[in-house]
């Protein structure tokens, strides 16, 4: 088997050495591995050395070959590239020579740089020991010449600002006490200068606070402010003042029996307290303000009996007079503490608090508005409950005038009472008049609510009859109260004026249908002299008139019987023309029936155009249909019912033409337009027309061609033009 395989093996090394030869031309153009092939050449057996060699002779001769004609195709290009390269090597000669110039400079500036920049930090250093010792030598000569002019020097100020302009050197200049002959004036005689010099200012400021010698106590602040003491000082003086009058009001407190003697004794301290504290500035005085509302907020409890004539002593005798001597800061400061005392010692409930408020309000319009507003804010709580106090007297009047309202003017007197008193008791202050004036405004909506919830506005209460219910008559004199207040306290009435507006819309209501059910009966009772609807509607009208003349309010609201009459007659009007079939006769009866119903309209005493002009109304109903067209006394829908009710059946009446009763007829008439009720018989002859036409009738119904012409002929009247609309209620 050795044998077999050796062939095969001497065969693969052949082809190994021939792929070397083959690839030798790849790997000197750079297309193959170059260190690979040599690990390949090496490792191979069966290569030969002459063949390769050979190999290598025929790439070499094949590069040259062609390497002279790619030379020979690009000669004039490589000159031309040669002659730049030239120029590029010439130019990089010279860059290179200045470059190398530039940095030896550079070397030479950078030598002499750091030459010259330790020589001016060595003379920094030499300037800054050089200042320090001139700062020293400048402070010292100033500390003893200041020492020598304290000497010489008595005024207070002068004195102070010596010491303090001393003090500021010395703590500047802390390297002063390393000076042998400067150490005991700064350690000792400088610190024993300020002791001295401050106690000495506070003594002068006390005397010059107990004479009151303005001048000297503004030195003397100058001169703690120099010391840089003045807060520490002005706190414990503070503080000695506050212990004093602590303990004047601790003696008030233990002997309470004694307040009234010793109460001016104290406002006159507490007086020449501010008197010297005010002499300190605005600081000062609202300091000593604050110590003395604390004070009083310790020593006078709110129970205690002498707690309101404090306050007023403080206030009147006291704080308030000065206001034009403290300025408006000071003033404002006082303001504020007093405000305090009122919050803390004057309850709002006290039987006192009136007396307190109605005092300081006095006072206070003697001062600047912007001064005391905090002790008007501290008031505020105080007038509230004043407020609020007269608003439950007025309340309580109230509810007991309405426990029997059956006596209108009883009513009206105990409330309108109980509200003069009211107001009389503010009358002193305006803006107090005018809170309670708001209050006036509430007892009035209370009123109102009274009245409203004691009314019985149903149907069945305002059914009117020959004689007044119960309900009735209490009715009336509700509303007759609600009227007399609203008239004595106009400005206050729209609640008022609401409820009544209500009760006079639920009474109208009730009686414009109470008018309609009974004009409704002419349809299916027979015509008289007078008919009995009529007589109906007449005892009914004199009635409302009756129970109208008890209510004041529907006597002076003109417009609503004006209205009411208008309506009465239109409704009979609106009834009387629906009536169908009609002759002559019976439209004399209408005719006569409605002089009677006009004659109980004339009991409400008012004057309507329909009532003015109620005969020329009843005898055009008499008219001919000629006539009826030219007959602007009745209006024009008027006019067009009773043509309609004069014509053949083929014609509808109004309230057919639709698919309603009578009822729902009336009810939609009254609540409409002019406008509206002329496009109703508009439509409704358009389709009676279509009608005639659709059936091929040849005739028309008799009044037809007049009632055309009414309706043209509404166009012109201002009737249709009015938007008024008579409110019947469902």
């Amino acid at each position: 088997m050795m044998g077999r395989a050796s062939p095969s093996k001497e065969t693969t090394c052949a082809t190994f050495a021939m792929s070397l030869e083959r690839d030798l031309e790849d790997v000197i153009w750079g297309k193959k591995d170059w260190n690979e092939y040599v690990t390949q050449l090496v490792q191979s057996d069966a290569l030969d050395e002459h063949i390769l060699l050979e190999r290598i002779e025929l790439v070499k001769d094949s590069i040259g070959r062609q390497l002279r004609k790619a030379v020979e195709q690009n000669h004039s290009r490589l000159v031309e590239q040669a002659g730049a390269l030239q120029g590029l090597d010439a130019a990089r000669e010279v860059i290179c020579s200045e470059m190398n110039h530039l940095h030896a400079s550079a070397e030479i500036l950078s030598s002499r740089f750091s030459g010259v920049y330790e020589e001016l930090e060595t003379n920094a250093r030499t300037l800054e020991r050089l200042y320090a010792v001139s700062r020293i030598v400048t402070a010292l000569n100033r500390c003893e010449k200041l020492l020598g002019r304290l000497n010489l020097l008595n005024e207070l100020v002068r004195r102070t600002e010596a010491i303090c302009e001393l003090e500021a050197i010395v703590a500047k200049t802390p390297s002063l006490s390393d000076v042998s002959r400067m150490r005991e004036t700064i350690l000792e005689i400088i610190p024993r200068i300020a002791r001295e010099s401050r106690r000495s200012t506070v003594e002068q400021l006390k005397s010059s606070m107990q004479t009151m010698h303005a001048p000297m106590v503004q030195s003397c602040v100058r001169a703690l402010r120099n010391l840089n003491c003045y807060d520490a000082k002005m706190r414990l003086l503070l503080e000695e003042e506050a212990a004093k009058l602590d303990a004047a009001f601790l003696k008030l407190s233990t002997h309470p029996n004694t307040a009234t003697k010793s109460l001016p004794q104290l406002a006159s301290d507490v007086q020449t307290t501010l008197e010297q504290f005010s002499l300190l500035g605005s600081d000062m005085a609202k300091s000593i303000c604050g110590q003395i509302a604390n004070v009083i907020r310790v020593r006078v409890p709110e129970n205690a009996p002498y707690a309101c004539r404090v306050v007023q002593h403080i206030v009147e005798r006291t704080t308030l007079e000065q206001f034009s001597l403290l300025g408006s800061d000071m003033a404002k400061s006082i303001c504020g503490q007093i405000a305090n005392v009122i919050r803390v010692r004057v309850p709002e409930n006290a039987p006192y608090a009136c007396r307190v408020v109605q005092h300081m309000t006095h006072v206070l319009k003697r001062t600047i508005a912007t001064d005391v507003q905090p002790i008007r804010d501290a008031l505020e709580p105080l007038k509230r409950g004043l407020l609020s106090h007269a608003l439950s007297n007025m309340f309580e009047a109230v509810n007991e005038a309405f426990q029997d309202p059956s006596m209108p003017s009883a009513v009206v007197e105990k409330v309108s009472g109980a509200v003069r008193e009211q107001l009389m008791s503010v009358n002193w202050d305006i803006d107090l008049g005018n809170e309670m004036e708001l209050n006036i405004g509430k007892v009035m909506e209370l009123c109102a609510q009274k009245v409203e919830q004691m009314l019985v506005l149903d149907d069945a209460a305002l059914q009117v009859g020959e004689h007044i219910s119960s309900v009735q008559a209490l009715n009336y004199a509700l509303l007759n109260v609600a009227h007399s207040l609203s008239a004595q306290w106009n400005r206050f009435s729209r609640p008022l004026v609401r409820v009544m507006d209500g009760a006079r819309e639920a009474i109208v209501r009730v009686a414009h249908t109470s008018v309609r059910t009974i004009l409704l009966s002419l349809h299916s009772e027979p015509l008289g002299s007078p008919s009995p609807y009529a007589r109906e509607l007449y005892n009914y009208l004199v009635a409302f008139s009756q129970h109208v003349a008890l209510i004041e309010p529907f006597m002076l609201v003109y417009r609503t019987l004006h209205h009411f009459v208008t309506h009465v007659i239109e409704m009979f009007l609106l009834s009387a023309t629906l009536l169908r079939p009609v002759e002559s006769a019976q439209l004399t009866l209408l005719a006569a029936d409605l002089l009677y119903v006009a004659d109980a309209l004339r009991t409400f005493n008012v004057s309507v155009p329909m009532l003015v002009h109620v005969d020329e109304l009843a005898s055009a109903l008499l008219f001919t249909p000629e006539e009826l067209v030219g007959a602007f006394v009745l209006p024009f829908w008027a006019v067009v019912q009773l043509l309609i009710s004069q014509c053949e059946p083929t014609i509808l009446s109004p309230p057919e033409s639709a698919g309603w009763t009578r009822l729902e007829y009336i009810k939609w008439f009254m609540g409409h337009t002019n406008l509206e009720r002329f496009k109703f018989f508009k439509s409704l002859m358009d389709f009676y027309t279509l009608s005639v036409v659709s059936d091929n009738r040849t005739e028309f119904v008799c009044n037809y061609h007049y009632i055309l012409e009414v309706l043209n002929m509404a166009f012109t009247r201002p009737e249709l033009s009015d938007p008024t609309v008579t409110s019947v209620e469902e």
